[in-house]
């Protein structure tokens, strides 16, 4: 990784690292994700959601002691900030996968009225 403009960079030998993510990180920040991301908490579900979520990711115990392991040799304000991109993007992927499967199992109730219906 580099710095420059204040922005970090990665750089081509980093990518390796950051690609092959251990499976423990997608375990951790998954168990974290599901705690807030239900289907009986849709309801619950607003703008500050997402903060709240990666606020629990970002201070996770276990995630922290593994990534700063693993990542250390970065230096901690840069790894720091490499977890956190990263969780977004994870928690990105899963809030719509999420919203998509909320949006099937809606469909198939209302498809299942409509028959009862008939």
């Amino acid at each position: 990784m580099e710095q420059k403009n204040g922005q970090t960079r990665l750089i081509e030998g980093d990518y390796g690292t950051l690609v092959m993510t251990p499976t423990w990180f997608s375990e951790i920040v998954e168990y974290e994700i599901r705690n807030y991301l239900h289907v009986k908490a849709l309801t619950e579900i607003d703008d500050s959601t997402k903060k709240t979520i990666l606020d629990a990711i970002m201070s996770n115990e276990d995630l922290l002691t593994l990534w700063g392991m693993s990542t250390g040799h970065y230096g901690e304000e840069v790894s720091q900030e490499v977890l956190r991109r990263l969780s977004e993007m994870y928690l990105t992927v899963c809030g719509f996968s999420f919203a998509s499967s909320c949006l099937e199992l809606y469909k198939q109730q209302n498809r299942t009225q409509l028959q009862k219906s008939k």
